[in-house]
């Protein structure tokens, strides 16, 4: 091997190792923080004689909860624990987070990382998570967007609006109507009508609540969906259940609800009306799991996705633990094995 060969190939592996650098000191910070909530979340329920560790945190997980319930303080202290640790993981996985908040009119609010913590420091006691008003979210000044998406956004609001409108009239209406629509059961779902409106066209199946109607009609909002149009309600409704609304949901440590197509960096969490936070087991379950690994990228954690965010008896699923060994042991082999297997 030539001298020019031998630096090429020493300035090759540096590159390599620094790379490898980068991506492990991200993770330490991963890590740090995972430890941080931990150990916080410990603390805090210390003092109210409960202890939470790897070894009995499913069975503790039921009673973190109850006091969640019960003491308002906890709840909002949790929450602000569980704030930093998504800031960490949001860094990690090189996204930003906006809480996209949907107007009965249509029109959307948008709220930054600071505006959520802020948020999460007026949050009402509940069972895991904590309950934040509507009056809560709209004292808050809200953030801009880059004004590239701030003005594609609103343009978009103006041409779809009135079709979420609709959908939430038709949603709510009366179940007396049953009847008349000749389909049962109607209630908590939204229909529309064939050409000419001559027939009925089609509905939904029920729908629990108005949350996932609002976070359809974001997504289709926000990534400008040229099939729901205020010039054509009927056939927007079809397509608003069909191509937003029925969908498998994603634990929202994962990702955000809605991710913006032009730059999948960008993603919302969407919400409406008085709403609550999510669960704190999840991010619980990650933080230990992420203390378990020796290193973990980005991508890694992104395409096991749910496997990271489960509990066990012993504190994690079977299967996350299997991914554990997996990754540590960088057999990437076995760990699409273990997922095609799952």
């Amino acid at each position: 091997m030539d001298n020019k060969s031998i630096i090429e190939k020493s300035l090759l592996e540096e590159t390599n190792k620094d790379v490898l650098d980068i991506d492990n000191q991200d993770f330490i910070s991963l890590q740090t923080a995972a430890k941080t909530f931990i150990h916080q979340v410990q603390m805090l329920s210390n003092q109210h004689n409960l202890q939470i560790s790897k070894k009995n945190i499913k069975g503790k997980i039921e009673a973190l909860y109850d006091l969640m319930r019960k003491d308002t303080q906890y709840t909002r202290d949790i929450l602000q624990y569980q704030h930093t640790f998504e800031n960490a993981l949001d860094t990690f996985l090189g996204r930003t987070i906006y809480l996209s908040y949907v107007m009965p009119d249509g029109n959307l609010r948008f709220y930054g990382e600071a505006k959520i913590g802020e948020l999460y420091k007026t949050a009402a006691k509940q069972w895991g998570r904590g309950n934040i008003t509507k009056g809560k979210v709209l004292k808050l000044e809200e953030d801009e967007l880059q004004k590239e998406i701030q003005d594609e956004i609103k343009n978009s609001i103006r041409n779809k609006n009135l079709v979420y409108q609709e959908a939430l009239a038709r949603y709510t209406q009366k179940n007396k109507e049953e009847t008349y629509m000749h389909y049962n059961p109607s209630e908590r779902t939204f229909y529309w009508w064939a050409v000419y409106h001559k027939k009925l066209g089609g509905w939904t199946d029920q729908i629990v609540n108005k949350g996932p109607i609002a976070e359809g009609y974001a997504g289709a909002v926000i990534n400008n969906d040229p099939e729901i149009s205020n010039h054509n309600i009927e056939h927007s409704l079809k397509m608003l259940w069909f191509n937003h609304i029925r969908k498998d949901s994603v634990g929202a440590a994962i990702k955000g609800d809605i991710v913006l197509d032009s730059n999948g960096n960008i993603q919302f969490a969407v919400k409406s009306g008085s709403f609550s936070t999510a669960r704190v087991k999840q991010y619980l379950a990650l933080a230990y799991n992420v203390l378990e690994l020796n290193n973990l990228t980005a991508k890694q954690l992104t395409e096991n996705n749910s496997l990271f965010y489960h509990l066990s008896t012993n504190g994690f699923s079977d299967m996350a633990e299997q991914i554990i060994e997996a990754l540590n042991n960088n057999t990437e082999e076995l760990v699409e094995q273990i997922i095609q297997n799952k």
